[in-house]
């Protein structure tokens, strides 16, 4: 009768050793500012635009610009790139208010903190009502395969060029 006891043994055998094996997904604060950006996005009435492009694109100096200087939280405008990040900590600002419009000032991807990968994965598109998308300088694969999915999304969508004012005649 005790043969009757080896393949409950064994299945309890497997039960323990997969929970000892089993590995933990820990999630970057990266994907976790992405997952808290849809659900603060659900809670917010109004207009919801996402100003999205590469690092030092000039994102930051338009929200800035386009409300005078009255949005809320400012965003972060630095000589460096990568002055607006979600990579470092999840207690980051992800929402800028200016009257009844809620601004997404992304932080530019293509980055090791913040890989274009991700974004395609778990950048809420479907959530916003317009997207503006910032270019300077060169355009990249990465830049392709984000502003596929904005037009995908069939939301409104404009695409800006930063710092065409330095551009002049004699070039």
């Amino acid at each position: 009768m005790l043969w009757l006891l080896v393949p409950v043994g064994l299945m309890v055998a497997k039960k323990v050793y997969d929970f000892a094996t089993e590995e933990t997904v820990v999630k970057l604060p990266l994907e976790l500012n992405l997952e808290r950006l849809k659900r603060e996005l659900d809670s917010h009435t109004g207009r919801k635009i996402a100003i999205i492009g590469q690092p030092g694109a000039g994102k930051s100096s338009l929200l800035k610009k386009m409300t005078k200087g009255n949005v809320r939280p400012l965003p972060i405008i630095g000589t460096k790139t990568d002055a607006t990040s979600w990579a470092d900590t999840i207690n980051c600002n992800l929402l800028s208010h200016y009257e009844n419009h809620v601004f997404v000032d992304v932080p530019g991807y293509d980055t090791v903190s913040h890989p274009t990968h991700l974004f395609l994965a778990s950048f809420p598109f479907e959530k916003f009502d317009a997207f503006v998308f910032v270019i300077h300088g060169k355009l990249h694969a990465s830049d392709e395969k984000i502003f596929r999915l904005v037009v995908q999304s069939r939301k409104h969508h404009c695409v800006a060029r930063s710092f065409s004012d330095s551009l002049d005649d004699s070039a």
